[in-house]
């Protein structure tokens, strides 16, 4: 029976703005004469932010093969104008390809760019289904609670969210995608269905910018969408192996003839929306003046500065952004648990300086990332202009204002730090992190001791010195300053802040390990001995963790520069523990995400101040890990047998930072899914 197919709603007629210059855009996407401005690989479960300028041309590449991307738009200097796909997909249809263009929400609606190659032009496969779909959105953390009851951190909501932090946008700044490489489409039954991707290497997708754009880019978690499912399938993390990474393109275009005649659209003339002020014209539109950069110009007396980047003001209907659920049980896509909200302890109304010390650390950098997820404006110590660098790449759209370095070479001179807590504004809290935390050492004075020991009280003497603004202090100390390793288990014991290492000075140049330990508590003894005599301007926290996991910034580290920790997932992930898992030593853990969230708040809360936080999710075993890692890679080879948990050993009270920094800690395997990819991202 033959089916009628109706006339779309929207025509392009002669010489509107839907009647595309094809061969104009033919001209672009397939001009030569092209300089590349940009490029860069986005690695598996992860998401970037980038700007595309006016005039130039951006390329998705599927460079190893199949994976789906989701894509936000924003206008670069204004993000309340954003891609709009319900009426991208009326403008011109479901599945977008060359000559579609994508469109900006109410009341700018003008197209933002337009597709001018698209190597998957035309697909479609058996059951209708076709590629680069407008018809669903993004994956999201809130939905897989909801239908799985589990949580996972690495959806495209927040893959894009984490993207974006750096530009001082928000999670509610994350919109419908288009979801660039996706075989969608709606059945008989007019349900939503998803294909597998049909790319190959060396597929692409590309469009030209016709204002000045922010992208975010998020490769799906699901990667080519060969295998997925919600409930007890969303745990079948073969689709781990589906996942591969996406490139992007940015090219200046070198033929100046090739654009004449082509102007960046204005946004629509329509004026007479009877709610806009009588003198706003049609380019005044909300926030026209925003230069989207990490610090947000149009903060002022009368808004709040709230986590996320959020901006509430004290006027309802000109909010800029409007705060996520209270209530939700998730983490949330960054270091924020609830959101900051007017009425919170963690209410701040301006932007707090902090120096942050040795900033390329495994745990700095994520300290770091949850500093500016907060808002606040960061310089970090680095020893050289590499690590500079790679930190400057790390978080590619933090401008200057948010994130500056002070070179700092050897932490355990004498003054190492007296020029360094000098700044312009001041500073108002110091995060020490920066001691040294392996066992390849010849001299363990010179490598151990000194480094944690005097940068500790260098830095405290170069504070009341030369930083009077400073009010909080936050050091990271470690469980390793209040475990007495030479009681053993202590079954009938409780650590908890209370305790202290017994370790004495002889002790401490034994061995490495023996080193590692008294430097910890030696260090931390001095501060609070500072402290004590000294009677400074500021408060003081410590931080106390025990074996610290969890997922890590590929640029800054290799398979042979992981923190001790990860290392024992990088081995089993790699196979060396395929004949023997050996005993974990030290069973008590803590995420490296949660240990950041609680360096911060110990800054934010004032009941924080003169405390020591024990800081632990709770026990693990090295066994525990290596089934965790067995159920998402069954193709690793892992021991039976070894690294179980012992039969006896001590209790743990972590009520403290519970109760007073509010931290909800992870999972271990959710720790342990969430640092995979991060590892395979480095070749693991």
């Amino acid at each position: 029976m033959a089916t009628r197919n109706p006339i779309p709603a929207y025509q392009a007629t002669k010489g509107s703005i839907l009647d595309v210059d094809k061969e104009f855009y033919k001209r672009i996407g397939s001009a030569d004469a092209r300089e590349l401005v940009d490029s860069f690989e986005i690695p598996i479960r992860s998401g970037r932010a980038f700007v595309v300028p006016s005039g130039h041309v951006c390329r998705l590449l599927t460079k190893l093969g199949p994976q789906v991307g989701d894509l936000n738009i924003w206008a670069r200097d204004n993000p309340r104008e954003r891609f709009w796909a319900s009426r991208s997909r009326q403008l011109h249809r479901s599945h977008v390809t060359t000559f579609d263009r994508l469109w900006s929400c109410l009341p700018y609606l003008r197209p933002m760019c337009t597709i001018v190659g698209d190597t998957l032009a035309g697909y479609s496969d058996e059951v209708g289904g076709r590629v680069h779909d407008l018809l669903g959105t993004r994956c999201d953390p809130y939905v897989n609670q909801m239908l799985s009851g589990k949580a996972f951190d690495f959806h495209c909501h927040s893959n894009l969210t984490r993207a974006i932090l750096p530009f001082g946008l928000a999670e509610s700044d994350v919109h419908d995608v288009l979801n660039v490489f996706q075989v969608t489409g709606l059945n008989k039954d007019g349900q939503y269905f998803m294909e597998p991707c049909p790319a190959k290497p060396g597929d692409y997708f590309e469009f030209f910018a016709e204002i000045d754009l922010l992208c975010a880019l998020s490769t799906c978690p699901g990667g080519d969408l060969s295998t997925w499912g919600w409930g007890k399938d969303s745990d079948a993390d073969n689709m781990l192996a589906c996942c591969r990474p996406l490139g992007v393109e940015v090219f200046k275009l070198m033929d100046p003839e090739l654009l004449e005649g082509w102007e960046s659209p204005k946004p629509a003339s329509y004026a007479g929306t009877p709610y806009r002020h009588p003198t706003q014209t049609a380019s005044d539109r909300p926030h026209a003046g925003f230069t989207l950069r990490p610090k947000l110009e149009m903060l002022t007396s009368s808004s709040v500065r709230c986590g996320f980047g959020q901006i509430i003001t004290n006027h309802a209907r000109s909010q800029y952004i409007y705060p996520s659920p209270v209530d939700s049980d998730l983490h949330g896509t960054a270091y924020l648990r609830p959101p900051f909200l007017p009425g919170n302890k963690d209410r701040r109304l301006t932007m707090t300086r902090v120096l942050l010390t040795g900033g390329s650390g495994f745990i700095a950098v994520h300290v770091l990332e949850a500093l500016l997820a907060h808002g606040h404006s960061v310089v970090t110590s680095v020893r050289s202009a590499s690590k500079a660098q790679m930190l400057r790449d790390t978080f590619p759209g933090v401008g200057k204002d948010r994130l500056d370095f002070v070179s700092v070479a050897d932490i355990a001179q004498e003054g190492a730090f007296d020029e360094a807590v000098k700044s312009d504004p001041p500073f108002e809290w110091v995060m020490h992190t920066a001691s040294p935390f392996h066992f390849n050492v010849t001299d363990t004075q010179k490598d151990l001791l000194d480094p944690a020991i005097i940068g500790t009280t260098g830095i405290l003497k170069a504070i009341q010195k030369n930083a009077p603004s400073v009010k909080r202090v936050v050091i990271t100390s470690s469980f390793a300053a209040m475990l007495d390793s030479k009681a053993g288990n202590r079954p009938e014991h409780t650590y908890s802040e209370k305790d202290w290492n017994p370790i004495t000075a002889e002790e401490a140049i034994q061995d490495p390990p023996s080193g590692y330990r008294a430097s910890k508590t030696f260090a931390e003894k001095a501060a609070w001995e500072f402290v004590e005599k000294e009677k400074p301007s500021f408060t003081l926290s410590t931080m106390n963790p025990p074996m610290v996991f969890g997922p890590i910034h590929p640029k800054l580290q290799t398979l042979d520069t992981l923190n001790t920790s990860n290392q024992r997932i990088r081995d089993v992930m790699m196979g060396k523990m395929a004949d023997e898992i050996p005993a974990a030593g030290v069973n008590v853990w803590v995420d490296v995400r949660d240990l950041a969230l609680a360096h911060v708040r110990a800054a934010e809360r004032p009941e924080a101040a003169g405390k020591r936080f024990f800081v632990t999710a709770g026990y693990f075993s090295n066994r525990e890990i290596a089934d965790t890692i067995r159920e998402l890679l069954p193709h690793v080879k892992i021991a039976a047998k070894g690294g179980e948990f012992p039969k006896e050993y001590f209790k743990y009270d972590n009520s403290q930072t519970r109760e007073i920094l509010g931290i909800d800690f992870r999972s271990l395997k959710d720790m342990v899914k969430d640092t995979l990819p991060t590892l395979k991202a480095i070749g693991a």
